[in-house]
């Protein structure tokens, strides 16, 4: 049996390689990974170039396939043995059979393993018999490729490549009209950043670096927006990709009365599209802190409150004390006040330091700091 798939001939320095497409549904089927392995037991000795397969990564793959706008315009790369592929090269205007190298019909004996897959594979095998109905897949294909360019494209591909920083990536919500989690989040950060009533003013590396005009550097800051939103996220939503497809398709916000029970407590607030009343929060919860702990949100010190870790551990702390305000209906400055005023005088009498010879950077310090925080606040948890 064959298939058939319309190419364009692409000539580079490691020789010439074709552009096609190729329904899921058929690929799936035909190519497999070579996922590096033992392949002889008392030699030890290695094949295949491949990583394993990271299941959380199909998984969250698999999620995004079954959104309605998803897509993946960058090509799947493989390799196959010119054995199993007869090149005709064609006519783009007549569609007759001619000398020309532009445009190819390849024909290949369709077989289990036809393919080998040298990048995305994580893509490839994310794809299901239901979900990869309709789905095509821009394909790289390589013919005859040996085995060492097999992995140095890899590598060289997964090694080389640097992933876009996350502040960016974010900060891109801001173009979005879908109202997302990553957009509220995006919008409190930017709120945090810009008011010059927060306690974070000009305290956030929008993108992620220190905000320049032309040669001049505004302002030295020690967040990076990433850590500011992904912290605010977590108190949004537990799948933000599967609530930014609801609101996509226009369907409400699911709100549960264990919401703020299960750390989510600002979902009401994202539900009612209400940024303000997240950033109103922050900032009453943050001013407390500083009012009460001068001396640790001092830049110029040795304490660690201004760094990630600092401000991770004050997210933390932060959903009990809330939890326990809301109850009452007070999450105004002077509740979150009446709290860290308890703290300070703990603090004051403790010879332990928020600082990083007290809390060595190795290890898990995020909720080291957080536990010893909430033991200062004396809440019950």
């Amino acid at each position: 049996m064959k298939f058939e798939t319309m190419a364009i001939k692409v000539n580079q320095p490691i020789g010439c390689f074709y552009l096609a497409k190729i329904p899921a549904c058929v690929l799936r089927e035909l190519a497999a990974a070579d996922v590096r392995r033992i392949v002889d037991r008392e030699n030890q000795t290695h094949g295949g170039i491949q990583r394993s397969r990271n299941k959380d990564r199909l998984k969250d793959i698999k999620q995004y396939i079954g959104m309605g706008d998803s897509s993946f315009p960058n090509s799947i790369i493989l390799e196959a043995s010119s054995d199993d592929v007869t090149v005709k090269n064609i006519s783009a205007a007549s569609g007759e059979i001619i000398g020309s190298d532009d445009l190819c019909l390849l024909i290949f004996q369709k077989r289990k393993d036809l393919f080998k897959v040298i990048d995305g594979q994580h893509r490839l095998y994310a794809f299901d018999e239901i979900n990869c109905e309709g789905y095509e897949l821009v394909v790289t294909i390589l013919l005859d490729l040996p085995i060492e360019d097999q992995a140095y494209m890899f590598s060289t591909i997964n090694f080389k490549q640097r992933p876009v920083d996350r502040s960016l990536v974010y900060d891109l919500y801001e173009e979005a009209t879908i109202y997302s989690p990553y957009k509220d989040a995006h919008n409190v950060a930017k709120l945090l950043n810009r008011e010059r009533d927060s306690p974070f003013f000009e305290r956030v590396k929008l993108l992620g670096v220190d905000p320049r005009f032309e040669d001049e550097i505004l302002y030295k800051a020690p967040l990076t927006q990433n850590a500011v939103v992904r912290e605010i996220l977590k108190l949004i939503s537990k799948n933000p990709d599967v609530d930014r497809e609801n609101a996509r398709l226009g369907k409400a916000i699911e709100v549960s009365d264990s919401d703020r029970d299960n750390g989510l407590i600002f979902r009401e607030f994202y539900a009612r599209v209400e940024d303000w009343a997240i950033y109103a929060i922050l900032r009453n919860y943050f001013s407390a802190f500083k009012r009460h702990f001068p001396e640790l949100w001092d830049l110029q010190g040795d304490s660690l409150i201004p760094k990630t870790v600092g401000y991770g551990a004050l997210m933390r702390l932060l959903v009990p004390i809330y939890q326990r305000g809301a109850q009452s209906g007070d999450v105004t400055e002077n509740y979150f006040s009446s709290v860290f005023s308890v703290a300070a005088a703990n603090y004051q009498k403790s010879e332990v330091r928020l600082n990083f010879e007290h809390f060595d950077r190795a290890g898990s310090v995020e909720p080291k700091v957080a536990r010893f925080l909430l033991k200062l606040c004396e809440i019950e948890v």
